[in-house]
């Protein structure tokens, strides 16, 4: 049985509605963007966090 095989391609659209395939972008913009990115995450999920702690609890048990 053959393996399905996904494909895919990532887009960047700019605040002047400018869309740039990402792989296309310079090293150091995709770099910029990657911290960003990771940071927005961060963010949220430390919000969501912060309002839902007994989820995390139930992702990350605490050792005793």
């Amino acid at each position: 049985m053959a393996k399905n095989e996904y494909k895919y391609e990532c887009f960047v659209e700019h605040p002047d509605g400018r869309v740039e395939r990402l792989e296309d972008m310079p090293a150091e913009e995709r770099q910029r963007l990657a911290t960003l990115w990771g940071q927005r995450m961060a963010d949220t999920l430390a919000e969501y966090y912060s309002v839902h702690p007994e989820e995390y609890y139930s992702r990350h048990p605490q050792q005793i």
